[in-house]
C-alpha cells in the first residue's frame, strides 16, 4: 500500500479485491468494478464501465468503432496470410510454460476466429 499512496493518485480503479477497498480508499477516491474473468477479458464489457465512471460515454462509442475497424483489417490480413491454421498462444517464464485455449486470451480465437490446437 506504501508504494502506491507514494505514487500519489488522483483515481484508483480495482477489480475484485473487496478486500483492498478500505485501505486504497484511503488513498484516493477508490471504485471497484466488475470483470469477468471466467470468460474472456471483454473490451466491449469493460471499456463502457470505465467511460460511465469518467463520465465518457460518447468518447468510449468512438473508440470501439474505431477498434472494430481495425480488427476488422486485421481479421482480414490474417485469414488472407495464415488461413485456416492452427494458432498457440503459450506463455513462458522460467519456472513454467503456460498453454492458452480459452479465458484471458480466448478471444485471439473467438474475434480472429482461429483454430484451436488440441488441449496440451
Amino acid at each position: 500500500m506504501d508504494k502506491i499512496a507514494e505514487l500519489k493518485p488522483d483515481l484508483i480503479l480495482m477489480t475484485e479485491r473487496e478486500d483492498l477497498y478500505e485501505d486504497l480508499s484511503e488513498i484516493a477516491p477508490t471504485v471497484g468494478y466488475y470483470i469477468n474473468t471466467n470468460e474472456n477479458w471483454d473490451y466491449y464489457e469493460t471499456s463502457p464501465k470505465v467511460a460511465e465512471i469518467f463520465d465518457k460515454r460518447g468518447e468510449m462509442k468512438k473508440d470501439l468503432d474505431r477498434v472494430d475497424a481495425k480488427e476488422a483489417v486485421f481479421e482480414e490480413n490474417v485469414k488472407a496470410k495464415f488461413g485456416r491454421q492452427k494458432l498457440t498462444y503459450l506463455s513462458m517464464t522460467d519456472n513454467d510454460i503456460r498453454y492458452y485455449a480459452c479465458g484471458h486470451f480466448g478471444y485471439l480465437y473467438d474475434t480472429y476466429k482461429f483454430n484451436r490446437t488440441e488441449t496440451l
